[in-house]
């Protein structure tokens, strides 16, 4: 039987996670690696295979073991119909230098979720990346699945301050009665409190205390759980 090369199956799983990651993951990840798109666009196409420490590291970003990476890859080649789910794990830790300085670089996204009204900036592109302790970020989730948004509006005062950056967690979409989290409302993004109703979901506003239950007409997702907020003195 033909053995695949490990670059090869390395390759097809990672096709077939970033096509289920939200748009923007393939150029963030060539980001933190300070590679081209193309880079990774190789290894899924297995026109490259990268070292093992650049596999396990694009697998520690993605927040997926190695070793199911690659269980997943051989499955896809081989043609199998049940493909186990890949698995989210502890990352490792930032590519390259991070790694030794024990920082990780968590992308800030341009996006600007509101605080009162839906924004409309929702864009998933990092405008940079912010360095966190990387054994502190994991006392707190998934450093490889984290990003920092700066929040816009006052609904959330006092708990999270107009134009402070805000670190989320994308691997923590389950709702928890009474956390603040990430959403997707109909066309825009929020930060909000959300609390278990008996119909769905509550939106709840700290500044004032308004609810809003989610209509099964909208369009609601959890995108993150928020964990930590800073902001600037003036």
């Amino acid at each position: 039987m033909y053995e695949h090369s490990t670059g090869r199956i390395f390759g097809a799983a990672l096709k077939k996670l970033l096509d289920e990651r939200p748009r923007g993951t393939q150029a963030r990840l060539a980001k933190a690696m300070g590679k081209e798109s193309s880079y990774l666009a190789d290894i899924k196409h297995g026109r490259g295979a990268g070292t093992e420490e650049t596999r396990r590291f694009i697998a520690g970003y993605l927040g997926v073991r190695y070793e199911e990476m690659l269980a997943v890859g051989r499955s896809l080649l081989g043609g199998e119909p049940d493909i186990p789910m890949l698995r989210a794990q502890d990352p490792a830790p930032a590519y390259g230098e991070a790694a030794e300085s024990g920082f990780t670089g968590v992308p800030f996204l341009e996006a600007v979720p509101g605080m009162g009204g839906e924004s409309q900036r929702t864009s998933r592109r990092a405008r940079s990346h912010l360095a966190f302790r990387t054994d502190w970020l994991r006392t707190k989730g998934r450093p490889g699945r984290m990003v920092v948004v700066r929040a816009d509006g006052d609904s959330m005062h006092p708990t999270i301050m107009d134009g402070s950056i805000v670190l989320c967690d994308e691997s923590r979409t389950e709702l928890a009665d009474g956390r603040v989290f990430l959403v997707a409302l109909n066309d825009g993004i929020l930060i909000k409190r959300l609390k278990a109703g008996p119909d769905g979901p509550v939106i709840v506003s700290d500044n004032g205390g308004a609810e809003q239950p989610v209509s099964p007409a909208d369009h609601f997702r959890i995108l993150a759980r928020c964990i930590w907020t800073g902001r600037e003195l003036d």
